[in-house]
């Protein structure tokens, strides 16, 4: 099962020669993974949420990180 989760892993954050890292990818991923947690831990303390106070932040990295991806893929001739 790890590795498997290993394999999952490493093909979604590796760029196309499968050694080296994509860091769009990485930051994109743990920008995801903050913002859940983040969410979570509000709601643990049960304060009131407002998702859009930290999910713009949210938007413009995902969307930076999708941006970056797509300009390397173009770059590199693969899709």
């Amino acid at each position: 099962m790890f590795e498997t989760l290993k394999t999952v892993f490493h093909d979604a954050f590796t760029e196309n020669d499968g050694k080296s890292y994509c860091i769009a990818k990485i930051t994109a991923f743990l920008a995801v993974v903050s913002y859940l947690g983040n969410i979570s831990y509000v709601i643990y303390l049960s304060h009131t949420i407002d998702p859009s106070a930290f999910g713009t932040g949210l938007g413009v990295v995902l969307g930076g990180a999708g941006v970056l991806i797509a300009g390397k893929q173009m770059a590199t001739g693969s899709a």
